[in-house]
């Protein structure tokens, strides 16, 4: 159980850095400043949340079924589609009206969503739970 959490944690820490590393690179790149909107700290708890959401599912998961590889591919099934699904968010939200390029905001954090289970994972092999060496 201590691994599966270390494993969300590690998933939630790596693509909140690459989640801000990515905002700055579009920021600069399109002109646009979407800090009133999301900043630091909302990319940051969004990531580690949703991760650690995650870890919980995973180990739910993983004690209902016995075997690791299936737990595996059902539970990546499920966080990818809902990840898209979460991707309709950023088209439904309503930003502020003195917000300048507000066309611009989807760009930014529809990749953002996928980083959180692109990093869950590319880290799975390396926490390995349950798993034999």
């Amino acid at each position: 159980m201590q691994k599966i959490f270390l494993h969300g944690l590690a998933a939630g820490l790596v693509s909140a850095i690459a989640c801000l590393f990515y905002c700055e690179v579009y920021s600069s790149a399109m002109r646009v400043d979407f800090s009133t909107v999301i900043n630091i700290y909302s990319v940051m708890g969004v990531c580690l949340f949703g991760s650690m959401i995650a870890s919980a599912g995973y180990y739910l998961l993983s004690i209902k079924v016995s075997n690791v590889d299936i737990v595996d591919v059902v539970f990546n099934l499920f966080f990818i589609t809902l990840t898209f699904f979460s991707c309709i968010y950023p088209f439904l939200a309503k930003l502020p009206l003195n917000l300048k390029s507000p066309e611009l905001f989807p760009g930014l954090v529809i990749p953002m969503h996928f980083f959180p289970v692109l990093f869950w994972v590319a880290l799975n092999p390396v926490f390995k739970h349950g798993r034999k060496v």
